[in-house]
């Protein structure tokens, strides 16, 4: 880790045949940052042939999962509950790609999720329902 202990550089080359029909990405730079309790941000950019946006999505996914295995759970140390998902991806000219994705531990978020909606109810002072709504206090 760097000099920030929640971020990391990782410099992956992937080297394929060159340019053919089959798309082949090489993803240059890939920066990941813890973004909360139970989820990493990860940037990074690349470049390759014939690209289209389904295919380097599944590549990228794919890479991440073999280039981020030490990548644990920041709550629960967990690895194997982590889903990697494509937040914003960029495609220039057909041959180079930058993108945003996130690793989250599912099951840290599910329960971060619930105690959102346990704390929210909890602070309901009076709920009163009637044919014309709903009115709740706080």
């Amino acid at each position: 880790m760097s000099a920030d202990q929640n971020t990391k550089k990782v410099v992956m080359h992937f080297y394929g045949r060159g340019c053919s029909n089959i798309p082949n990405i090489n993803i240059k730079n890939l920066f990941i940052k813890q973004m909360t309790e139970d989820s990493w941000l990860v940037r990074g950019a690349g470049e390759g042939c014939y690209l289209n946006y389904s295919q380097v999505s599944r590549s990228i996914i794919s890479d991440l999962k073999v280039q981020c295995e030490d990548i644990s759970c920041p709550t629960c140390k967990r690895k194997e509950k982590l889903n990697y998902e494509i937040k914003e991806l960029n495609i220039r000219n057909h041959n180079s790609f930058a993108f945003k994705a996130e690793i989250i531990c599912e099951k840290c978020s599910k329960r971060r999720s619930l105690k959102k909606i346990i704390d929210n109810v909890a602070n309901i002072k009076k709920l009163k329902i009637s044919l014309t709504g709903i009115e709740i206090e706080r």
